[in-house]
């Protein structure tokens, strides 16, 4: 580095805190995690005997190398380190050794990876991975995230499953692909030179069977149901195979009347589930619905009043009238996802075809929602004994003739 690159990168590594600190600026105090620190414009400026814009370009130059990350506010100037110089030992022919920023504390980690989670993904996935972080953050106590080892990840599905409070496989599941999301994002980042949980399995779960409803269960449900907004958003997912928050987020700029069909994707305040953009096509029946409903605010489905809404108001109300009608308590307003599913390949429609409606990634992620209806497959098995009783009867003439002659 040139003289004055080093003169500015000294200045502040000089004032690094091995632990999360403070600084107080016009009265207030400023936050500061580990390996950040800051200062005011005019004492960067005295002390180092430099104008504001020759310390920027120097500061940039920092940036570029991947050294460090800024940030500028109201006068306050936080640096924080990516990757420290520091020497390997005192033999002097050995020479610097880089130490990886990815060797802080699981702690500081977590705070950058809910960061990039809450920019990137739904609020579901920023709700779940605030509690996942939490949880192995309290499991682990106080570690460096290069510490990490496959054996935390098998240390924490077991003290998951030895909890009072009973916690399912699927769950402790769902808590090891959330934090080997997080290490790859470790790993990507350049934080982490190992994905540490990349020999993690998952618990073997036995495949589950999607609830579904049956077409008389459904048609019972709708009549029972008051509203009319409900009776809509209902037929509307059991003919198209939405997602809930893609039907409370559907805006009318993403349909095509005339098309027949239906752009779904992110917009602002909704994240579609891994960000993926697809084409749905609109039935006679879904058509129908979005036809009638009154333009009064920019998404499909609102109140009266013009509103969005809320995912678990309409949630909360649809299940109140499966326990009206009786119904299993496995149904549930994303089981009329897994209807549509079952109905269409039930009707003729390819696997391949309902896994691209319904945006899986793979066809794995659909099969458990192509669970044909038991009259479906009744009839399906009743062709088979058809087909062997005609096979008895043309194999036991030949028998009979063998026998005559014989005698």
């Amino acid at each position: 580095m040139e003289r004055k690159l080093l003169q500015v990168y000294w200045y502040f590594l000089r004032m690094v805190n091995s632990e999360p600190s403070k600084i107080r600026k016009a009265g207030s105090l400023v936050e500061l995690r580990r390996l950040e620190v800051a200062t005011l414009e005019r004492e960067i400026t005295n002390d180092l005997a430099l104008s504001m814009s020759e310390i920027e370009t120097l500061l940039n130059q920092l940036v570029e190398v991947d050294r460090i990350s800024i940030e500028r506010k109201d006068g306050l100037i936080k640096v924080r380190f990516r990757k420290l110089a520091l020497p390997r030992s005192t033999d002097s022919s050995v020479g610097d050794d880089e130490r990886e920023y990815g060797d802080y504390w699981f702690d500081d980690f977590r705070i950058d990876y809910l960061q990039y989670v809450e920019t990137n993904l739904s609020k579901k996935s920023l709700d779940n991975a605030k509690r996942v972080m939490k949880l192995f953050c309290n499991f682990i106590e106080k570690k460096k995230l290069a510490q990490i080892q496959p054996s935390d990840g098998e240390d924490y599905k077991q003290m998951r499953k030895s909890q009072k409070v009973h916690v399912s496989d699927a769950t402790i599941n769902m808590d090891i692909r959330t934090l080997k999301a997080a290490f790859k994002f470790a790993v990507n980042t350049g934080k982490l030179r190992e994905h540490p949980f990349q020999s993690v399995k998952l618990i073997r779960c036995p495949r589950k069977q999607m609830a579904t409803f049956a077409q008389s269960e459904f048609n019972h449900l709708i009549s029972l149901v008051r509203e009319p907004w409900l009776v809509d958003i209902v037929k509307f997912d059991v003919n198209t195979g939405l997602r809930r928050g893609e039907i409370m987020n559907l805006k009318w700029q993403d349909v095509d009347l005339a098309n027949k069909r239906m752009i779904i994707q992110s917009s602002e305040g909704y994240q579609v589930k891994h960000g993926k953009y697809r084409n749905v096509p609109l039935n006679k029946e879904a058509l129908a619905i979005v036809s009638s409903q009154r333009r009064v605010a920019e998404w499909v489905f609102t109140t009266n009043e013009g509103k969005r809404f809320r995912d678990e108001f309409v949630s909360k109300k649809f299940k109140d009238y499966i326990r009206i009608c009786k119904l299993s308590e496995e149904l549930h307003f994303h089981s009329l996802r897994a209807t549509f599913a079952t109905w269409a390949i039930s009707a003729g429609m390819s696997i391949y075809a309902v896994r691209t409606i319904l945006g899986h990634a793979s066809v794995k992620t659909t099969e458990p929602y192509a669970a044909y209806e038991m009259d479906a497959l009744q009839e399906a098995v009743e062709k088979i004994a058809i087909f062997v009783e005609q096979g008895e009867r043309e194999f036991k003439a030949p028998m009979k003739l063998v026998s005559e002659e014989a005698s």
